[in-house]
């Protein structure tokens, strides 16, 4: 029922009554705000389980996978070559990408950057030239999410879907194979072959597991495949070329085979951060949006991962106060350590690893001229430690990453610092050894000792 214009007049001549009038129109619409996005939710979660779950593929994932992996999603940048790595068919890649695709040009850096969105659009538009790509990030940048994101951005668009089919395998999982075999009109569709660092028989021999692929791929329209970059043990050893000879006639100058194209995840930019941040945090909770910034400022060599920035809420909520920044590098290793959980049984082991791997890495900086070291040296060290976990472990599940000269350092320095403070704590007296300590360790040993001080002093 409408209110008369009696109602209305008494509202307007008492005060009271018109400031609970307005408290209640801003309550009712603070309740419609946070509703909507609940009815988004619902929605998605429908179409996921009804439109999508049709798809080729889709049914190998659950419905919430799709969901999460949407959530404040924001769209990654890429680039076709490491900064180290340029060869001459990395630069024609990049010159056909400059020409076709727009880019960022990112300050103080050679490389350019580019929507990885528009990217898939044009590579996906030229079959007959780019037939088989590697999607190459390290651990945590989030190429799962981009497969699952572009999916459904593919699949919700009339005019994309009728263009051609789109697929998607996970190869962490056994049947990945007997699946493939399966999807029918293979000519018309682009297969997204997802984590093939996580496929058990790649594991055990990549470059057979490769071969493998071709075979089971070579009819279909075009082939993406995804995986962690230090999952190869050099640059060298990712495959470029496929032995499958193109269809038709070939320009002059072109190679008669289709070789593997290869680009690269790129870390998030401030203005990706910021864009992320907005979405985890609505304008009802500018608090924790404004103490997630703080933590963000602390780390901001460590956010630039998309997958560690999801754990942001998560230090933003828990009952920890970040009064020192050693705790929120333990909060992140103890969350990277968790998500291995599946592929190393023991991450304990994993963490000891990588502790005294940071302290042989620092120790021995001066000697290998770089605090890395080849990817044929970290079994040997694991063994003297006692640590019976596999090569492919260490490299691929670790908290290390892989330069394109097949070194393996830590994802950033600070981490390698951090692990080294904590494993030269625990060290007995007589084994600890004399050195000069960078500026980071320092503090991180000063906070460390300022925090069980405090421990002490606090009342139990």
């Amino acid at each position: 029922m409408q209110p008369d214009s009696t109602t209305i007049s008494l509202i307007l001549n008492d005060p009271l009554k018109l400031i609970t009038f307005i408290a209640t129109c801003l309550a009712i619409i603070a309740s419609l705000f946070k509703l909507i996005p609940k009815c988004k939710h619902l929605w998605q979660s429908h179409w996921y389980r009804r439109s999508l779950r049709k798809r080729p593929g889709a049914k190998l994932y659950k419905p919430e996978d799709f969901i999460v992996a949407k959530q404040f999603y924001i769209r990654p940048q890429c680039q076709t070559y490491l900064p180290d790595q340029i060869g001459a068919d990395s630069v024609s890649f990049e010159k056909e990408m400059q020409k076709n695709v727009i880019s960022t040009q990112k300050k103080n850096s050679e490389l350019n950057r580019y929507n990885l969105f528009k990217m898939m659009d044009f590579i996906l538009s030229k079959p007959s030239k780019y037939n088989y790509i590697f999607l190459l990030a390290d651990s945590g940048m989030g190429k799962t999410a981009f497969v699952l994101n572009y999916y459904i951005y593919h699949w919700r668009s009339f005019r994309r879907r009728h263009m051609f089919n789109l697929a998607l395998v996970p190869l962490n999982m056994e049947e990945a194979d007997s699946y493939i075999k399966k999807i029918k009109n293979k000519s018309n569709t682009v297969l997204f072959l997802d984590a093939f660092d996580e496929d058990t028989r790649a594991i055990q021999n990549h470059e057979i597991r490769i071969r493998m692929l071709l075979g089971l791929t070579r009819e279909f329209r075009q082939v993406l495949i995804t995986s962690r970059t230090q999952f190869f043990p050099t640059e060298k050893d990712i495959p470029q070329e496929t032995g499958i000879l193109k269809k038709g006639v070939t320009k002059a100058g072109e190679s008669h085979e289709y070789k593997f194209y290869r680009f690269y995840l790129s870390p998030f930019s401030d203005e990706q951060i910021r864009e992320y941040l907005k979405k985890r945090f609505s304008f009802w909770k500018q608090e924790e949006h404004d103490e997630a910034w703080k933590i963000v400022n602390s780390i901001r060599f460590l956010i630039i991962r998309p997958m560690l920035l999801t754990y942001i809420e998560d230090l933003v909520k828990s009952n920890v106060t970040f009064k020192y920044s050693f705790q929120i590098y333990e909060e992140m290793v103890s969350a990277w350590l968790e998500r291995e959980k599946p592929f190393v049984k023991d991450t304990n082991s994993l963490r000891i690893f990588s502790e005294k791997l940071a302290i042989d890495l620092y120790k021995k900086r001066k000697e290998r001229g770089s605090e890395s070291v080849r990817g044929s040296e970290l079994k040997p060290p694991a063994n003297s430690f006692g640590i019976e976990l596999d090569s492919w472990q260490l490299r691929a599940r670790s908290l290390l990453n892989r330069d394109a000269k097949g070194h393996y350092k830590f994802a950033h320095r600070s981490i390698m610092e951090y692990l080294f403070v904590q494993h030269f704590l625990k060290m007995k007296s007589e084994l600890r050894f004399k050195i000069i300590w960078t500026d980071q360790m320092k503090q991180f040993l000063k906070e460390i000792l300022a925090f069980h001080k405090n421990l002490r002093k606090s009342p139990p």
